[in-house]
């Protein structure tokens, strides 16, 4: 990964915790295939308004993409697992 990755990755994930956690909450009442169509959508809409939802400091379009593709597995990895944490 390069430092520029890196950079935005750290700056994205921040950006877009709060569309997160409203992801996370929703993910009980989901399925999985339709918890994880409403996690693309949301990032597709990132996608298309990265001003809106990652700041002005842009990189490039495609490290935009490459940066949102290893957070949305990451974050889909990380909800699954804590799905099947057992809750009190």
């Amino acid at each position: 990964m390069s430092f520029a990755f890196k950079k935005y990755k750290r700056i994205f994930r921040r950006n877009l915790q709060p569309l997160f956690a409203v992801l996370a909450a929703r993910r009980r009442s989901m399925d999985n295939v339709t918890w994880t169509r409403l996690v693309d959508e949301t990032l597709r809409h990132v996608m298309a308004n990265p001003v809106e939802y990652l700041g002005r400091d842009l990189p490039h379009q495609q490290l935009i993409r490459d940066v949102l593709d290893e957070i949305r597995l990451e974050f889909i990895k990380e909800s699954n697992t804590m799905l099947s944490v057992p809750q009190h």
